[in-house]
């Protein structure tokens, strides 16, 4: 799926609003035209729980 949205924030003018992001070993991924389904920390770990603000305030 991170690979698929950062292809689509690739288009021309990122029509979808799309946005990722890689803050230890969770990657953030944000669509804002795209719906909820895409609003998604992966991979997001034990150890990772310190940068927890700082990945679901990417978006903004």
């Amino acid at each position: 799926m991170a690979s698929w949205l950062s292809a689509i924030g690739g288009l021309p003018e990122n029509p979808f609003e799309v946005k990722t992001c890689r803050l230890g070993g969770t990657t953030g991924l944000f669509g804002q035209r795209l719906g909820p389904l895409f609003n998604r920390l992966l991979d997001f770990s034990d150890e990772d729980v310190t940068i927890l603000e700082e990945a679901v305030r990417f978006r903004s």
